[in-house]
């Protein structure tokens, strides 16, 4: 039950700074008629997790020809960093709220893309697994 209220927890934390900073999601865009601060922030946070779950995936695979499960465990271990560490360490400096920001939104965004790349790979392996199956039986 521990993984299901880790994930509740982190979840509490960061709905809670997302909250406390509401009226910056309506406030004046950082580019004008574009993007808000927190949009930024947002966008920042996708590319960078993004980008580590990529880095994490293709060094390994293609520079040190790691098999593919070891690829794909670095690539979420990679990707996926605790963040929400971030916002306690700020909350306990007395910082202010908008520095919570960046973290709350970094957990939130690689939970949420480590668990679509979690399960992506796992609709591919059923693919080649059904693909398997259905040749092996098909040529006996």
């Amino acid at each position: 039950w521990t993984p299901f209220a880790s994930v509740v927890l982190v979840s509490l934390i960061c709905g809670g700074v997302v909250a406390n900073n509401a009226s910056m999601w309506m406030g004046n865009p950082v580019v004008p008629g574009v993007l808000s601060l927190p949009a930024l922030i947002l966008l920042t946070v996708i590319v960078t997790h993004s980008l580590g779950f990529a880095a994490g995936y293709l060094v390994p695979k293609h520079v040190f020809k790691f098999p593919e499960r070891t690829a794909r465990t670095i690539s979420i271990e990679t990707g996926m960093q605790n963040s929400a560490l971030a916002v306690v360490l700020a909350k306990s400096i007395g910082a202010d709220p908008i520095s919570y920001l960046p973290g709350a939104l970094s957990a939130t965004a690689h939970s949420c893309l480590g668990s679509g790349l979690a399960a992506f790979w796992r609709v591919l392996d059923s693919r080649k697994e059904k693909d398997v199956d259905g040749g092996s039986s098909s040529a006996e």
